[in-house]
């Protein structure tokens, strides 16, 4: 089913589930909760297999896995960009479900390239990495806007590298512990 939120109701989205409107009302309650639950297992997913694509890559550079992940990122956006796109608009009646499901999405893939970028455990770490994720999502925002052009993908990936290398290099001048390795790391990417 592909109709814009407003005009779905969650009884017809269990009717072609084949499944039984009282059971569907009764576990989700609301079409906010079944929308922002849809939302919370695609995420989910990616988060597992970005985990398992970047154990796969530990023995490339920072930089490199960094490359990588974004690319794979921008894959996930491409299979259902508007629904991606979807989930930073809020639809009506969706307001404070969708601003907390934003937060913990930052929040998780904040940690996650924290974790995959040994970075510590600080409150400039956080707030470098989370203008980092901010920026991705407005880059990734207006390449949904314009149908997700393939030849932009290296030109987003490359300006979400240099983008983090600034933040880096920014930091460390800040004195942001252990930023020195992953810099030369994102330099010699170059």
């Amino acid at each position: 089913m592909v109709a814009p939120y407003d005009q779905v109701s969650l009884v017809s989205i269990a009717r072609a589930a084949a499944a039984s409107d009282a059971l569907v009302l009764r576990h989700f309650e609301t079409k906010a909760n079944l929308y922002l639950s849809v939302w919370e297992r695609r995420l989910d997913e990616f988060f597992t297999v970005q985990a398992a694509a970047d154990d796969a890559r530990r023995g490339l550079s920072a930089g490199d896995r960094l490359t990588a992940g974004l690319r794979d990122y921008l894959d996930f956006v491409a299979v259902r960009p508007r629904a991606w796109a979807q989930q930073f608009l809020a639809p009506d009646g969706l307001t404070v479900g969708a601003a907390e499901f934003r937060r913990g999405w930052r929040e998780r893939h904040v940690e996650l390239i924290r974790e995959r970028g040994e970075l510590p455990d600080d409150p400039l770490v956080h707030t470098v990495l989370s203008g980092f994720v901010a920026l991705n999502e407005a880059l990734c925002f207006e390449w949904v806007l314009q149908d997700c052009p393939d030849d932009q993908r290296d030109t987003i990936v490359s300006l979400s590298a240099a983008a983090l290398s600034a933040l880096l290099t920014q930091a460390k001048q800040l004195g942001l512990p252990r930023s020195d390795r992953l810099i030369g790391d994102f330099d010699s990417d170059s």
